[in-house]
Order: structure tokens, then sequence, then C-alpha cells
């Protein structure tokens, strides 16, 4: 077979597009060794204080917390929030010597490194004796640095003093 002018440049084009594909493909190997997994996995929380259902004294106690927060990769931000869940009656008016809610936070710590531990952490204060007694709901979240985000929530309940 003779190889006309035609034939010979249609073969060197395809020869060089074979060979540019082949030469900027990538080598699987050196890929496997240098991919950097994206981080997905959520913060851990583990909390002895406060414990679903623990009853603070007004006037006399503080809310600790004592627990650890963990992470895979890299902790970065923790929020504590207490809040009041009990509405006030509809339709009845509020005396100015009617006691407040407790609602507290949100307080921030900020964090670094895999792990954290709260050893008697008092992030509210000791509890004001004009709180109102009642139900409240303490919240932790916690976020990792690559955005991951943990939360908790407990129940306790602020009472008075017998």
């Amino acid at each position: 077979m003779k190889l006309n002018r035609k034939n010979s440049l249609v073969f060197l084009f395809l020869t060089f597009f074979s060979v540019l594909f082949v030469a900027c493909g990538s080598d699987d190997d050196d890929d496997d060794n240098n991919v950097e997994t994206r981080d997905t996995e959520k913060p851990q929380i583990q909390l002895t204080l406060p414990a679903e259902g623990d009853e603070y004294v007004r006037e006399v106690q503080s809310i600790l917390i004592n627990g650890t927060l963990t992470d895979n990769q890299a902790l970065d931000t923790c929020y504590v929030f207490l809040s009041y869940t009990q509405k006030s009656a509809s339709g009845s008016l509020k005396s100015i010597d009617d006691p407040n809610p407790f609602d507290r936070g949100p307080v921030g710590y900020s964090l670094s490194g895999k792990e954290h531990t709260f050893t008697n952490e008092d992030p509210f204060g000791s509890i004001d004796a004009d709180s109102k007694p009642g139900e409240y709901i303490f919240s932790i979240t916690v976020k990792d640095a690559a955005g991951n985000e943990a939360s908790e929530d407990i129940t306790i309940s602020i009472i008075e003093q017998q």
C-alpha cells in the first residue's frame, strides 16, 4: 500500500494526539498517595455533667460542665446555652416581682486539637436568687475545623431551696 501525502498527515495527526493523551494521563499510584480526604465526621460530645434530669438549687448552685469533646481531625468551637422551656400562663399579667428565667448564653469556647476536656467548667455563674424555678434546656454545640457540627440538648430543672 502506498502512502500519499494526505494519509501521512492523518497518520501524523493521530500519532501526535495519541502521544499527547498518554503523556497527559495521570499516574494512579502517585494520586493515591497525595489524595486529601475531606473530613465529614462529626465531633463527639460525652458529658457527665449536666445530666438529663439534674436539679440545681437557685442561689446555691452553679450549672457545671464535665465531659470531653473529641474529633477525628481538629476541634474548632463550642457554644453552650441555657433556656427556659415553660411558657407563662396566657392572659395573666406579669408582675415586676415575678422571677425571671435564668436564660443564659451563648457562651463560646475556642478549641484546638482533637480533644477538649471540661472539668467543673462554670459558664453561667451562680444561679440568681430571683431565677424562675422550672424546666430548662442546656444545649451544647460543637464544630470541628471542617465545619461538621454536633449538638446535644439536656433537660434540667432549677428548683427553690428547701
